[in-house]
């Protein structure tokens, strides 16, 4: 990748703060955009990943962290790119399937964020959330069964997660009329936060309709 204008070039300058900027090593680059992170300078965060980009292209931590940069600036097809370019570097993490993930539900590309989901899944089978956002993607896609049984999958896995326990007590009401299946789930959310007041009061509307 090259940094190809004269506002980058200027930019480049800026954030360096010193008229060396040709010596800025890959590492010093990426070093400038993780603090330039905290500050929520993402246009600026991006500059000096594409910097680091520029000398070292094999660096999987930089594109995943130039993708979180453009996810925050709403350049969410950019955002994919880079997770994609991090996913031929090493197509076994777990986390970069499941950014991907995220950013094609984003954009309403939910089949294709349940495949991202199912390589997180093959990648780690026993990860919670990675079933629970497939149900998520599944739900929108309106394929409801599917989606309880990933997040049955996703609570047998994590019992201890009330917001599990409620996402599927919601999927159940709202979605499918299931509302004495729904009280069980809010009831097990309720075991674990007994002082959740949106749990109860989706428990009492689930009772409400169960009647």
């Amino acid at each position: 990748m090259k940094l190809k204008t004269l506002g980058v070039s200027i930019a480049l300058a800026v954030l360096c703060a010193c008229s060396a900027a040709q010596d800025y090593t890959a590492e010093d680059w990426n070093k400038k955009g993780t603090e330039l992170l905290k500050s929520r300078s993402y246009e600026e965060v991006i500059v000096a990943f594409d910097a680091a980009l520029e000398i070292d292209s094999e660096n999987e931590n930089t594109w995943i962290l130039k993708g979180k940069a453009l996810v925050n600036l709403g350049q969410t097809d950019e955002a994919i790119e880079a997770y994609d370019n991090a996913l031929v570097i090493y197509p076994e993490n777990l986390d970069t399937w499941i950014l991907k993930g995220d950013s094609l539900s984003v954009l309403g590309k939910y089949d294709e964020a349940v495949q991202a989901y199912d390589k997180a899944i093959q990648i780690s089978p026993e990860d919670a959330n990675a079933w629970n956002l497939k149900g998520q993607a599944l739900v929108d896609m309106g394929k409801n069964n599917e989606a309880v049984e990933s997040l049955d999958k996703a609570t047998e896995l994590s019992p201890q997660d009330k917001f599990l326990w409620m996402s599927k007590g919601v999927l159940l009401a709202n979605e499918m009329g299931k509302y004495d299946q729904a009280i069980e789930a809010y009831d097990n959310a309720l075991i674990i936060d007994p002082e959740d007041e949106t749990v109860q009061n989706l428990k009492d509307e689930a009772l409400q309709a169960y009647r």
